[in-house]
């Protein structure tokens, strides 16, 4: 069986910005809120009132 690799996950120049789409579909399908000053910054306010900060 030969498999293809998709080269914007495993290229030098787009790897980067490939991850980082990638990380934000699955934070926002969570429920995290993505910061709008800080790229890098998602948060998400639980049912019982409590706030998660994720910082990458």
């Amino acid at each position: 069986k030969v498999l293809k690799l998709k080269k914007a996950l495993y290229g030098l120049k787009q790897a980067p910005r490939a991850w980082n789409s990638r990380i934000d579909k699955y934070f926002q399908g969570n429920g995290f809120i993505k910061c709008p000053h800080e790229y890098a910054l998602y948060a998400k306010v639980c049912e019982d009132g409590d706030i998660l900060l994720v910082c990458l």
